[in-house]
């Protein structure tokens, strides 16, 4: 090989690296954008489930303190229903009148149950 070929494959060569090296940064450039994206994708998630989890524990809450309130009126219908001798409707709209419970004999049984002691008049 002469001089002048040598010069020219090292150029050629000199010329290929180059444009391989920027091919590369172009490719590490875009991966890291790409990076970037993903934790940001990945950041919105782990908060969208936070608020997600916190919310279901909102509701979950709301709904046992329902359910007391619930259990209370439950209650209450019932001693109510007793001393009227009448039960609430299956249906919940109304009363039943062909259902009927015998009063309670000792002032002990005619105590509502939750409320410490406080008896129905």
């Amino acid at each position: 090989m002469s001089d002048i070929q040598k010069i020219d494959h090292l150029t050629k060569r000199c010329s290929d690296l180059l444009s391989e090296m920027k091919r590369h940064e172009r490719e590490s450039i875009k991966n890291k954008k790409r990076g970037d994206q993903l934790q940001k994708d990945k950041d919105n998630s782990r908060n969208e489930l936070n608020k997600t989890v916190s919310l279901k524990e909102k509701l979950e809450k709301l709904c046992r303190e329902l359910q007391k309130e619930n259990n209370k009126l439950k209650v209450w219908f019932l001693v109510l229903g007793g001393w009227l001798g009448r039960w609430p409707c299956a249906d919940g709209m109304g009363w039943d009148r062909t259902r009927t419970r015998r009063s309670p004999t000792r002032r002990s049984e005619a105590r509502i149950p939750g409320t410490r002691g406080t008896r129905v008049s």
